[in-house]
């Protein structure tokens, strides 16, 4: 089975739990992350969340 936090960091430099939690909370709201392979060695990251008054987000999370 597979790490499912794995960092690349030394010890001291942070845990590299970022992405993963930025992704939970988008999953909270009905929300998702997805990535592309950009020019030049770089990335792109695209965040989709649905459309809708915050309420009815709030009460969805809980």
């Amino acid at each position: 089975m597979a790490e499912p936090f794995f960092t690349t960091k030394l010890t001291g430099e942070g845990l590299g739990l970022g992405l993963a939690i930025a992704t939970a909370i988008l999953r909270e709201f009905g929300g998702e992350i997805t990535f592309a392979e950009a020019g030049g060695g770089g990335t792109i990251a695209a965040i989709l969340m649905p459309i809708g008054d915050r309420s009815t987000l709030l009460e969805a999370a809980q």
